[in-house]
């Protein structure tokens, strides 16, 4: 499926949409609103567009209200604070341990997410810094086990293992997942099986050409970037435009 079109006509017609993480689908809702605006209509059902991690938690609710023996699936706020207080402690030296158990526990989401396991780890040389790694995630993993809980961040993997797949629903478009994780792509083959119809959303190609500006400092790198989104935002004052390097530059001048 292509272009904003297809997503929006697969909106319309009671699909749902899943995105690769929260920004999409904000930008998704936006659009669908503008629309819907766009068609002169005064009200209009709620787009169903969800981030799929989001989704994915709400199919663990409804598959633990109907049993026992599945884990409770602790939001990402709680789960860095678990692996912070385990870092904290069991490395007293660090300045930061709060960033050092975010990345940490984004490693071992990854690891997960590509069918790995902690314990294998072990049978490799590794460095002082990779063998605290597999104590703070061997840490985690007890600790989680004890309390009967699960890292909600890894639900895509869990929902297939656990044989938790819910009866099939509305026609699903994925959106922003090029290059989806083993466990992504195995919860979405799962779900195909089971009777769910799935749909991959391909972007546009951009016509417009690219060009190349040599600035002769930063200060001038900037002042040019930020005319030129100035300059863009009159023409299109609703367009959506990213710029992650230079967003603390821009909010400033802008």
């Amino acid at each position: 499926m292509n272009g904003n079109a297809g997503c929006l006509a697969h909106l319309d017609e009671g699909g749902l949409v899943l995105t690769a993480n929260l920004r999409q689908a904000r930008i998704l809702r936006r659009l669908h609103d503008q629309a819907q605006l766009a068609a002169r209509r005064e009200a209009w059902p709620t787009a169903q567009i969800l981030p799929l991690e989001a989704w994915l938690a709400g199919l663990w609710r409804d598959a633990g209200a109907e049993r026992d023996d599945l884990p409770v699936a602790l939001p990402a706020v709680a789960t860095r604070w678990l692996w912070r207080r385990l870092v904290a402690d069991d490395a007293r030296g660090l300045v930061d341990p709060a960033e050092t158990g975010v990345r940490a526990r984004s490693s071992w989401l990854q690891l997960r997410a590509y069918a790995g396991e902690v314990g294998e780890l072990a049978r490799w040389p590794l460095t002082r810094d990779q063998q605290a790694f597999v104590r703070w995630a061997g840490s985690v993993e007890r600790t989680l086990d004890d309390r009967g809980a699960c890292d909600a961040g890894e639900l895509a993997r869990r929902i297939v293992s656990s044989d938790a797949l819910p009866a099939p629903g509305p026609p699903i478009l994925l959106v922003g997942f090029d290059r989806p994780t083993p466990a992504e792509g195995g919860l979405f083959d799962s779900l195909r099986r089971r009777g769910w119809s799935i749909d991959r959303f391909e972007a546009q190609s951009l016509p417009d050409p690219a060009f190349r500006h040599g600035a002769a400092d930063p200060e001038s790198e900037r002042a040019t970037l930020v005319g030129w989104l100035r300059a863009r935002l009159a023409e299109a004052p609703a367009a959506l435009v990213q710029l992650k390097a230079f967003a603390p530059a821009v909010n400033a001048a802008v």
